[in-house]
């Protein structure tokens, strides 16, 4: 699709505009970018923690929100993949991110789905959303349909899907809307994703004089709801306040606020209470790049050869780097509080003074705007900023603000502290915001020793926009010069070669915790021996040979832990990754296990694509493009490298060597279905096989002297590959020169694969001194709509096989109460399971269900001992409003035992039994009494030896109660005998200890924190 300006009114944003201006194989200007915040959340899906990349894991938890059915965990995770110099930090400092919510960031290609401006000619419903059903056709991939598309004014309709990337509690995957207009998952839980509420118009007033104001901005998606396998929803969005939107930063005159991410704001258990995330908006930030697009000129071809010698249109355009500065603004919002039942988490953050973008990158546009009497109707330089002429540059530059956290505060309900965590920064104005350290403050206002954290400061770093970044972004210290017209195309490329010199600087090398402990971390630069073809889907490149090619980025080296008091008990860990390790061997001498997951070009002298209304003629264009490269955008390279084997050696000397899935086992991508373009690059869409690389073949297990001790073995299964993907087209034509109607035309078919790549079989060999010893084996079969087990085969060493067979909702689908369960996409667990020994049936448990809201909760359990006995119920249970059990039974004759809950129905506050249920529930009121009580939510003591009273003076009554403070867990207990313990906690939180009824401790704990 291409936005040409002749062909919309006035021209539409240029974010829309520009794809495909020159080609759509060649990397272009992203057309959002995520605010810092999002993409250091992205960086952890984009690159994963794993041995394969070489990353590892480095996190402090902070502190856990605990809700009945929710737990929401709050840590610092660190990101050691290196260094990139034009990633701008988050609000906890380079290389952190805060994880303890949620958020759904979103790639554009081609145009916004979302996007509807009907004040546009053709800009009404030109989004993917409403076009959909373009590609609904079986010729969705066939040349005929696709050169229909690129020639016609369907090329303005958007076909190529956005990709939607969503990070929360524990779940990470994508999503896009399928040519049907549902939306696919790709994530290996069977996870349901629906929009959440009504589209939403932009909250920015648009300035004076800009095509905003003129002609409208488009709405934006409201959010997005993800329902996971439990049935629990995740809300995203839903209020402006919780979505981030961007803009082009130097041509606001003529662009639009688009939504790029959508934090979560709502965590709905099936049954039960919401915990809540609340957002402000602050100060405008910018995230800023160098993207050069150099148009060297077009000439004709035939049968592959020049036949004319002179140039069909001369060079568009010759730029130096200072005049290629661009970038996006960006309106960001931050986590203000964190809303559960009992405690609130509140977020402090201020202005930092950290590093900002130097003038030069503002000056060039600056001049150029002066030059040319303004922008759009001679609006201000930047307008957005300018608000409508009330600041002037570059004063009004002072608007770009950056923030940095400050303070996490637990507090209860009531306003009284429960803990606090204060961070530490550099927060100077020549460098980067760095994180120092986090200390924990209890209710006392009394704090704990810090965690510390110490960077690698072997180099100085440079600034924003350096132009000496590798070709993946990471630091080179290498300018990478453009100052000889004739010859930078060709010497651009060797400018961007990673220097290992420089992977290291500014990295995270120590920690050190409150305890006095210590880890070190030791990098190492990437390594490669084999590399993609220029075109992936072609494979292997096989022409290319090299032991230890070097990469950019870095890989963990060595792990230490230690105790500066005890040096010589050091724990460490070592990483090689290399093929065929050895402790016979050494490592240097071996070849790289990495593999490249692409080739880099910047210079295209070839570029061919044939004019369809000038007699088939075939025009070469040559190009530059220099490929800014920042997480979460469109040419984000996700994990450029993987490592084939990686080998784990301990400090005792054994060692474990562990293969994975890769380019070279046969887990490539495949090329697009049809193109319609002569030439190929190595940026054209392919169908991406990701799902399937980096996953666990075998791991070796070898002790010290190098004898076996283990060997697991999983072999995969791409779960309906052939079906599980969306179709996508990116098709448009181009004008070949300007001011002429000659065009050509370029389309790609290809496919967004959402299937999941699942173990299907494990073998586990235990060895003695490398001899075997015994084996089992586990075979697994999926349902593959919903990637769930259908059943599980275990078979020990014996032959003896264990079968057990599940059965879920979308099993029953035509009975009540499953179709509504699946409706809810309330998949797990299982509600009946079937185990056969050596194929004889030999038990099976069927868990029925009823509807409680929109909930549901098991009512009876009914088990078998074989497939030809008689049913056992063993279990009856009723539930109050909130789904909490509160009478439980073995069968319709059973007394069984009633539940009391308190504390807004989170905890129980008494077990009763060998009593009556009504006779007890009589006791102290009834439903009604039981359910007011159950919602105070910080009852005293007092109140509930008040409100358990009646239940004491029933003669055959045993009761067993608890109470507890929410905020630290359980205070005390009393047995059925009236026996009471109780539990003393310190102003942390933390266990000291337990006494008996006597008030004599009968067990102590103590803290010790100690600095080096």
């Amino acid at each position: 699709m291409n936005k040409q300006l002749s062909l919309i009114l006035a021209g539409i944003a240029s974010c829309l505009i520009m794809a495909g201006r020159v080609s759509a194989q060649i990397p272009l200007a992203p057309a959002n970018v995520q605010s810092p915040n999002a993409a250091s959340l992205g960086m952890f899906g984009e690159i994963p923690v794993s041995y394969y990349t070489g990353i590892p894991s480095i996190e402090v938890p902070l502190y856990t929100l605990q809700q009945k059915g929710i737990s929401v965990p709050l840590t610092l995770n660190y990101h050691a993949s290196g260094f990139r110099p034009d990633m701008h930090p988050g609000w906890v400092g380079t290389g952190f991110a805060l994880s303890c919510g949620g958020v759904v960031s979103r790639v554009i290609k081609d145009a916004p789905d979302d996007y509807s401006n009907g004040n546009y000619y053709l800009g009404a419903n030109m989004g993917y959303y409403y076009n959909h059903n373009v590609l609904n056709t079986s010729s969705w991939n066939q040349t005929g349909y696709m050169q229909n598309i690129a020639r016609g004014n369907e090329m303005l309709k958007d076909t190529e899907p956005d990709e939607f990337n969503f990070n929360f509690g524990g779940y990470a995957g994508s999503f896009y809307m399928h040519a049907d207009g549902t939306w696919r998952v790709k994530c290996d839980k069977p996870l349901k994703v629906s929009l959440y509420g009504s589209f939403l118009n932009i909250p920015f007033t648009a300035p004076y004089g800009t095509r905003m104001q003129n002609y409208g901005m488009s709405q934006s998606f409201g959010g997005f709801v993800i329902t996971t396998e439990d049935g629990t929803k995740y809300y995203f969005g839903g209020n402006t306040n919780a979505i981030e939107y961007s803009i082009g930063f130097f041509n606001q005159d003529v662009d639009e606020w688009l939504a790029g991410s959508w934090y979560l704001t709502k965590i709905a258990p099936p049954v039960g209470d919401e915990i809540n995330f609340s957002y402000e908006r602050d100060d405008y930030v910018n995230q800023m790049y160098i993207a050069i697009v150099n148009d060297l000129g077009t000439r004709t071809k035939n049968s592959g050869g020049i036949f004319n010698p002179q140039p069909a249109c001369s060079s568009w355009s010759y730029s130096q780097v200072y005049h290629n500065y661009n970038g996006k603004l960006v309106a960001p919002v931050y986590l203000r509080q964190i809303t559960g039942l009992h405690n609130v988490i509140k977020f402090n953050r201020s202005t930092s003074t950290e590093l900002r973008y130097d003038p030069v990158v503002y000056e060039y546009r600056y001049s150029q705007w002066s030059m040319y009497g303004g922008g759009y109707y001679g609006t201000d330089f930047i307008p957005v900023l300018a608000d409508n002429g009330t600041s002037y540059y570059p004063q009004y530059l002072d608007k770009l603000q950056w923030k940095k956290l400050d303070q996490i505060r637990v507090e209860k309900t009531d306003g009284a502290l429960v803990k606090a965590f204060n961070f530490t920064y550099n927060n100077v104005s020549y460098e980067r915001l760095r994180l120092l350290s986090v200390n924990e403050i209890g209710a006392d206002l009394n704090p704990l020793p810090p965690y510390t954290f110490s960077y690698d400061q072997s180099a100085s770093l440079p600034g924003y926009l350096s132009n000496m970044v590798d070709h993946w972004g990471f630091y080179n210290g290498t300018y990478a010069d453009m100052s000889n017209q004739n010859t930078y195309y060709t010497t651009y490329y060797n400018y961007r070669e990673p220097v290992a010199t420089y992977l290291y600087a500014g990295t995270l090398n120590k920690i050190t915790y409150p305890t006095g402990g210590v880890t070190e971390f030791t990098y190492e630069p990437n390594t490669y021996s084999k590399r993609l073809q220029e075109v992936r889907g072609n494979g292997i490149d096989y022409n290319f040979s090299a032991q230890n090619k070097l990469a950019g980025g870095l890989r963990i080296k060595k792990i230490s832990s230690y105790d500066p008091r005890s040096p010589l008990q050091k724990q460490e860990k070592f990483y090689y990754y290399v093929s065929n390790y050895s402790n016979t061997v050494d490592p240097n001498t071996l070849n790289s296990s990495g593999v490249l997951g692409g080739q880099i070009k910047y210079y295209f002298e070839d570029y061919s694509r044939r004019a369809f209304n000038d007699n088939g003629i075939t025009y070469s264009k040559s190009l530059f493009s220099s490929q800014s490269v920042l997480p979460g955008c469109i040419n984000a390279m996700g994990s450029h490298i993987g490592y084939s084997e990686v080998t784990e050696k301990l400090s005792d000397g054994s060692y474990t060597r562990y293969l994975f899935t890769n380019f070279d086992t046969g887990n490539g991508d495949q090329s697009a279905d049809n193109v319609l373009q002569l030439s190929r690059t190595a940026y054209e869409p392919y169908s991406s096989a990701e799902e399937e690389r980096g996953k666990l073949l075998t791991e070796y297990s070898y002790t010290a002297a190098g004898q076996f001790s283990r060997i697991r073995s999983i072999y995969y299964s791409a779960l309906n590959k052939a079906g599980e993907y969306v179709p996508a087209l990116k098709a448009n034509y181009a004008n070949v020169c300007p001011n002429t109607a000659v065009s050509v035309e370029e389309g790609t078919a290809y496919r967004l694969y959402t299937y999941s790549y699942l173990p299907v079989s494990e073998t586990i060999s235990e060895y003695n001194q490398g001899s075997f010893v015994t084996s089992t084996s586990k075979l697994t079969n999926y349902n593959t709509a919903y990637r769930l087990p259908a059943d599980e085969t275990i078979t020990d060493s014996k032959g003896r096989s264990v079968k057990t067979a599940y059965v879920y909702p979308y099993d029953l689908p035509s009975s009540q109460p499953y179709s509504a369960m699946l409706q809810a996409n309330r998949l797990v667990p299982a509600v009946q399971h079937k185990t056969y020994v050596d194929g004889a049936q030999t038990s099976a448990t069927i868990t029925g269900y009823i509807q409680l809201g929109n909930g549901f909760v098991p009512s009876s359990i009914t088990t078998y001992t074989n497939s030809a006995s008689s049913p056992h119920t063993i279990a009856l249970a009723d539930y109050d409003n909130k789904g909490n059990p509160v009478w439980v039974r073995k069968n319709s004759w059973d007394m069984g035992a009633f539940y009391i809950w308190g504390y807004g129905g989170q905890y129980l506050l008494a077990k009763v039994e060998n009593v009556d249920y009504m006779t007890a529930l009589s006791a102290i009121g009834g439903t009604s009494a039981t359910n007011a009580f159950r919602d105070i939510v910080n009852p005293s003591q007092a109140q509930v030896n008040s409100f358990l009273a009646p239940l004491y003076a029933l003669p055959t009554a045993q009761v067993s109660a608890y109470s507890y403070d929410p905020s630290k867990g359980l205070i005390s207990s009393k047995d059925a005998r009236g026996l009471a313990t109780s539990y003393d906690y310190d102003n942390n939180q933390r266990l000291l200890g337990v006494r008996d009824f006597n008030g004599d401790i009968i067990k102590g704990l103590e803290y010790y924190y100690r600095q080096p």
